[in-house]
């Protein structure tokens, strides 16, 4: 080989490794660039989810903080008539069938000697060697107070006192969703259309937060609940109809870490299957200290 061709030669190679490491770079920095771009897209979804967790805790906290009382559906502050009632976990096996003016009318008679009294903000507790309680229901005859302790535990969780290991607290309510009984929607466009607050949040938010639906008064519900023929469902983007959005989650098919609190009437709780009730509690009202607490507070 010539001495010029071997001067050729080495001057090509040199452009060729330097075209090679140009293109290196550039490859780099497209890629760092590409990182840079994921890594704020994942922080602004992430504000976004926490902004809205932040404003969907301020709407609860406003929406629990007042109750209406007496015939004239006057409004007080939660915290200032407030009165624990006396609950008492049961059999979570079996839903006492009783006709609830009956149960209403010999509540007193009950033998409570042996019960085991649970405070509201405790359902969900539970000792290291028993395994986690991910579904509560809370069953007692109307008027018992079933809604001031729902009230009571969002207010407190809102108020940063109970239960902070929750990051989100949904409250299904009943007369809204007996309105829409009929659509055919997924959970995730359910929650958007039912709060405005929870509408630009990412479905990541299920799986990385931990979240507490409360079906408060389930006895009020017009669906039928049918646990066995609804198609079974584990997506939350997935459409079906609201009846089998409600059995999926109380089943825990969908959504299996997130909890559920449901109250409602004694017979109507009947209608959950038992291998879904992890825990189940009775409102059996006040006992004599906790009346004398209660007439106290009113009539200040």
């Amino acid at each position: 080989m010539t001495r010029a061709r071997r001067k050729k030669v080495k001057f090509n190679t040199i452009r060729l490794k330097g075209g090679i490491k140009s293109a290196l770079k550039k490859k780099s920095r497209s890629i760092l660039e590409g990182l840079a771009q994921s890594k704020s897209a994942l922080k602004k979804k992430s504000r976004s989810i926490l902004e809205g967790l932040a404003q969907s805790k301020s709407a609860l906290k406003k929406k629990s903080r007042s109750i209406l009382e007496g015939l004239a559906q006057s409004k007080s502050a939660l915290k200032k008539v407030y009165t624990e009632t006396y609950m008492v976990a049961c059999d979570s096996a079996t839903v006492n069938k009783e006709h609830e003016v009956w149960q209403a009318e010999t509540a007193h008679l009950q033998d409570t000697s042996g019960a085991s009294i649970i405070k509201c903000q405790d359902i969900f507790k539970h000792d290291e060697e028993e395994e986690p309680i991910r579904c509560v229901v809370t069953k007692g005859v109307a008027g018992i107070g079933k809604t001031v302790a729902v009230q009571k535990f969002i207010l407190d969780w809102a108020n940063g006192i109970e239960n902070q290991n929750l990051d989100l607290l949904i409250l299904l309510s009943l007369r809204d969703l007996n309105l829409i009984k009929h659509r055919q929607c997924s959970l995730h466009g359910l929650l958007q259309g039912l709060y405005p607050e929870l509408k630009d949040i990412d479905i990541k938010m299920y799986f990385d937060h931990k979240i507490l639906f409360i079906i408060d008064g389930l006895d009020e519900i017009q669906l039928p609940l049918e646990f066995q023929k609804n198609i079974p469902i584990s997506d939350v983007s997935e459409s079906a109809t609201l009846d089998g959005i409600l059995t999926n989650l109380i089943t825990g098919r969908l959504l299996p870490n997130a909890l559920l609190w449901i109250t409602s009437r004694p017979v109507a709780a009947n209608r959950i299957p038992p291998e879904s009730r992890d825990r189940v509690t009775e409102i059996r009202g006040f006992g004599d200290s906790q009346k004398d607490v209660y007439f106290i507070k009113g009539n200040q």
